[in-house]
């Protein structure tokens, strides 16, 4: 529990990108937010802290034990404080046991589970997600529908709150939440069609000690409402080119892509074939041509995915570390933690937002020796560096394109 006297907002996510992008909306609503690959003894200055637990992949016990070493590590206990547990908006995970695990650690007598992020083509109704695009479950399927999905996890005391109404006012959804709230059952699953939903839903039960468990989406309505709660409300901040804090630091931008959803090979191409943007796409076994092309001054695009083993990563690492760079892209909450780790980071300090559900923010290198044996950035003179981050299923087809727009521009060099 140490460390968090001062913070207003924990969220565990179990991914690196899950957990920017939920932390974002705060940092727009004029709160300072930083993410953090794993728990550590660093203690972080910053009104909203976000842990990633890199927990999807690992068994649910194992996945359980991490979310569970995050939220004792960091439990605020600040009136109106903030407990959230950021999930996938397409329900990949572990999400029964990460949230039975932390219930217990913060002591919640409730979870309100509402998923939906609208912006991104996710809602929810009658329980069931619906993703408008990138990879949606199936309905037929027990991950489709969301209290069934919990219930084989382990999570069975469960209470649906349909949307009241097809417009519901708040009095509607006030009126909804109070019968779920005052039913007895710990898990309370909501549908949420528009942000409106997800804003009534968290005043209406804002006053409860809750585990709050969903999106992005969710994350934004909570931002709100603490912002208003303490005065510091104002229009959420969209940043974008050109530049909002100089452009002290010019030179190339790097791509390190690893997901393989169709979103992000969409995304991928459109960058590479716009005229524009200039960029090359490269293998990370090709160190030669990386070289040589960010010598040039070139934009590049790295194929990092799991198939490409330490050996062939740490030169390609080396290899940047070493040339003027404007930022990074980095997309894939598995290949962001990779590379945040190959370069010696175990911190992101949140900017803000490139666009809806797209985070930027600097990485602080605080490893002598990185994850792969190597210096990493700790050796360079700079202090910090621009990264925009990006889960695989976010985003329009331009995504990658504004990325590099934004950070060429200036809108996350140092000053």
């Amino acid at each position: 529990m140490s460390g968090s006297d001062g913070v207003t907002c924990v969220i565990v996510a179990d991914d690196l990108t899950g957990a920017a992008d939920a932390c974002a909306p705060f940092v727009g609503r004029g709160l300072s937010g930083v993410v953090m690959l794993g728990v550590s003894s660093r203690a972080p200055e910053a009104d909203v802290v976000a842990i990633s637990t890199e927990s999807r992949s690992l068994s649910s016990t194992e996945a359980a034990e991490r979310v569970r070493a995050a939220s004792e590590r960091f439990s605020p206990d600040r009136a109106h404080a903030v407990r959230f547990k950021k999930i996938d908006s397409t329900l990949r995970g572990h999400i029964g046991a990460e949230v039975a695990a932390a219930m217990v650690a913060w002591n919640a007598s409730r979870a309100i589970v509402a998923p939906a992020f609208p912006r991104m083509g996710r809602t929810v109704t009658r329980g069931m997600l619906q993703v408008a695009w990138g990879d949606a479950p199936d309905v037929d399927s027990p991950r489709g529908h969301i209290p069934t999905l919990l219930a084989t996890q382990g999570l069975q005391d469960c209470r649906l709150v349909t949307r009241p109404a097809h417009e519901p006012s708040l009095d509607q959804w006030a009126s909804a939440m109070e019968s779920a709230l005052r039913s007895g059952r710990r898990v309370i699953v909501c549908d949420s069609v528009h942000d409106g939903d997800l804003d009534a839903i968290v005043h209406a039960a804002w006053a409860e000690r809750v585990l709050w468990v969903g999106s992005a989406g969710l994350a934004a309505a909570l931002a709100r409402r603490l912002a208003d709660l303490q005065e510091r409300a104002r229009s959420p901040i969209v940043l974008g080119p050109p530049g909002r804090a100089g452009c002290a630091e010019q030179g190339s931008v790097v791509f390190w892509i690893g997901s393989k959803q169709a979103v992000t090979l969409q995304q991928r191409q459109c960058v590479l074939s716009d005229s524009g943007s200039r960029v090359l796409a490269l293998s990370a076994a090709d160190v030669d041509a990386l070289n040589r092309h960010l010598h040039e001054g070139r934009h590049v695009l790295v194929d990092v995915g799991p198939t490409v083993p330490d050996e062939v990563l740490a030169p390609c690492v080396h290899v940047v570390a070493n040339h003027r760079i404007a930022g990074f892209v980095m997309s894939g909450g598995d290949t962001a933690a990779r590379m945040c780790r190959a370069l010696g980071v175990d911190a992101i300090d949140l900017g803000g937002e490139v666009s809806s559900g797209i985070p930027w923010g600097w990485l602080h290198p605080s490893a002598a020796t990185t994850a792969l044996g190597t210096p990493g950035l700790s050796g360079c003179t700079r202090q910090r560096w621009p990264v925009v981050l990006k889960a695989g299923g976010f985003g329009r087809p331009d995504a990658f394109v504004q990325a590099l727009t934004f950070l060429t521009a200036g809108g996350g060099n140092d000053t």
